[in-house]
């Protein structure tokens, strides 16, 4: 059992919101009751796992954040033991216990697929967008698998090349398969298991009466619009967090004890972030950031001549 200290916030709030207890699908989730009002009252969630961090009883952190005000703050903290599609289930059912009204229009995940499919299952009319920083490191572990993962980091015409394949998130979903296709007799023969890894995976085989139906579909990574609506394109911002927080745990698979008084600290700065933009602060993007998202954005609204131009100016900013 989680002693009584470590249950409550440094106010002395409530902060483990559930225990399943003991056992091999143990679940546990914590956040405070400020974090599960804004939870209950967002629209868009940013979702993702971290490994490192995670007491050696369990699988993985599952963190959920919330678009607040126009900044990304941690809302929920999950032990998970496993990765199956009944274990986010379970997690979304708890929550939904917790906050009755909960009922979110868009959320951006990473490519796993037991998570996906909880959310669709929960949420019939959820907007999901997976994340193209995701995205990207599939394929760069394609290139590890591959042994060209140096070829990458030290070939700037050959890093240029593969970009082209990730270019194809933000072309019109209408066009994937035609620049997927264009990109097949264009790049250089040592891309083709790249290629075919990518087909199979997010465009689909194709077959004589069309194409098979890939893992990942084209409108949960197209990103297209987001680029065009200035919505997040990545989960960085929860990955900036998984960051800081192994900053101030300081090492790896920590007992359940220390990890729970590392995020009771975490959660009272988050706290005092709150209270920053409630009364007023705001967070800025940066300049980069912002003339990078407004480059994009010209290359999507602006006339090419033919798609593989477009898909070469875009890869030239990735």
């Amino acid at each position: 059992m989680v002693p009584t200290a470590l249950t409550m916030t440094i106010r002395n709030d409530k902060f483990l919101q559930f225990d399943s207890g003991p056992g091999d699908h143990r679940l546990i989730i914590f956040s405070s009751p400020e974090q599960l009002k804004i939870l209950e009252e967002t629209e868009e969630i940013l979702i993702d796992g971290t490994f490192k961090v995670t007491p050696a009883i369990f699988t993985q952190l599952y963190t959920i954040h919330g678009v607040y005000r126009n900044c990304v703050f941690p809302l929920v903290f999950a032990l998970l033991s496993d990765k199956q599609q009944q274990t986010y289930q379970r997690l979304i059912n708890e929550l939904r216990r917790l906050c009755p009204s909960w009922n979110p229009k868009s959320v951006m995940i990473d490519f796993e697929k037991g998570a996906i499919n909880a959310f669709q299952g929960t949420f019939t009319t959820l907007s999901i967008s997976g994340c193209f920083f995701h995205l990207q490191k599939s394929i760069q572990r394609k290139l590890q698998d591959l042994g060209l993962k140096t070829n990458y980091e030290n070939d700037s015409k050959f890093a240029y090349d593969v970009n082209k394949i990730a270019a194809l998130a933000f072309l019109l979903p209408s066009d994937v398969n035609q620049g997927f296709d264009d990109l097949f007799g264009s790049l250089p023969s040592i891309l083709e298991p790249v290629l075919d890894y990518s087909e199979d995976t997010y465009i689909g085989r194709r077959r004589p009466n069309g194409r098979a139906t890939p893992r990942y579909p084209v409108n949960l990574w197209n990103m297209h619009q987001r680029t065009i609506n200035n919505s997040m394109r990545t989960n960085n911002q929860t990955e900036a967090w998984h960051r800081r927080l192994n900053s101030v745990i300081q090492c790896e698979h920590p007992s359940l004890w220390i990890f729970i008084q590392s995020l009771q600290k975490e959660e009272n700065y988050i706290r005092c972030q709150l209270v920053k933009v409630n009364a007023g602060q705001s967070t800025l993007q940066t300049k980069k950031y912002l003339d990078y998202s407004k480059r994009l954005k010209n290359l999507l609204i602006s006339p090419h001549p033919t798609l593989r131009r477009q898909i070469e100016g875009v890869a030239l900013n990735l």
